[in-house]
């Protein structure tokens, strides 16, 4: 799914240079290229209508509650708090390092790097498409073969690459030599794309059957705030400073952050294991 987003934009950022030029202004090169977002549109009526496939009777709960007794608990157990400060971190990284770096990249001298906006698209190909394509296969590969099913070990690694590449952007030797950046990027993109794929995959097995859904929508739609906040904080910091850096610098500590909070809900899952086991034995 998250290779499948990175194509999407991508292509996006490649067709939008392409169709310009042959166009006579932007709106039309807007409109020509909603026509895949209505393609997409005309797929997902399909896909509404089309026959479901039966699916299988959720299991029992191991104590016997009610799928609202185990929400409740869910919502308000640790594993919860902590997973929803994690995303918020990670969504912190994510948001400002797709949104802001292009900006930061291509804005002049001394509040950016001064590659202009051509030299900028060019860099940021490596974020969207070599670690977006690439980056959820990799973890895929990580967590099923390599580390058999650890997810906190791919997050300690997701993190890591976050925290470390994007501070790295905050340095002259690695932003003046771009043989060096792009694989700075790179590495940060695929930081980004080694927690995400790894948020959905510990949420399925950290609950009950009933609940996961509820709880993807809880952990990642809270978490989007940490997008949110950074851009703001982001916006604040660069025109009152008109220098990229405290915003780099926070979004290597958010990382920083996720990577400590890691240890706590990997501990907040085990303590959950355990009641469900004792409960199971009840």
């Amino acid at each position: 799914m998250s290779a499948s987003v990175a194509v999407g934009s991508g292509a996006g950022v490649l067709l939008g240079p392409a169709v310009l030029p042959r166009v006579s202004n932007w709106q039309t090169m807007c409109a020509t290229l909603s026509v895949v977002g209505w393609v997409a549109f005309a797929f997902a009526a399909i896909l509404v209508m089309v026959p479901k496939p039966t699916l299988p009777m959720p299991a029992a709960p191991p104590d016997g509650v009610s799928d609202a007794t185990l929400f409740k608990r869910a919502l308000v157990s640790p594993l919860t708090l902590i997973g929803v400060v994690v995303t918020f971190m990670a969504s912190w990284g994510m948001q400002c390092l797709f949104s802001l770096t292009s900006t930061f990249l291509a804005a002049d001298k001394p509040v950016g790097v001064g590659y202009g906006a051509m030299t900028a698209g060019k860099l940021m190909l490596g974020i969207t498409l070599l670690a977006g394509i690439l980056g959820p296969l990799v973890c895929g590969v990580l967590l099923d073969r390599v580390f058999k099913g650890n997810a906190k070990v791919v997050f300690l690694i997701g993190f890591a690459l976050m925290c470390v590449f994007v501070y790295g952007l905050t340095t002259p030797a690695v932003t003046g030599n771009i043989l060096v950046l792009e694989p700075v990027l790179i590495l940060a993109g695929f930081g980004v794309q080694f927690v995400f794929p790894t948020l959905y995959y510990f949420i399925a097995k950290a609950y009950a059957p009933q609940v996961v859904g509820k709880m993807s929508g809880i952990w990642m739609g809270i978490g989007t705030f940490g997008g949110v906040l950074g851009l703001y904080i982001a916006g604040v910091t660069v025109k009152s400073q008109d220098s990229y850096h405290t915003t780099l610098v926070l979004q290597s500590l958010a990382a920083l952050v996720g990577f400590l909070l890691v240890f706590g809900l990997a501990a907040a899952q085990k303590s959950t294991q355990v009641q469900q086991e004792a409960a199971a034995v009840k």
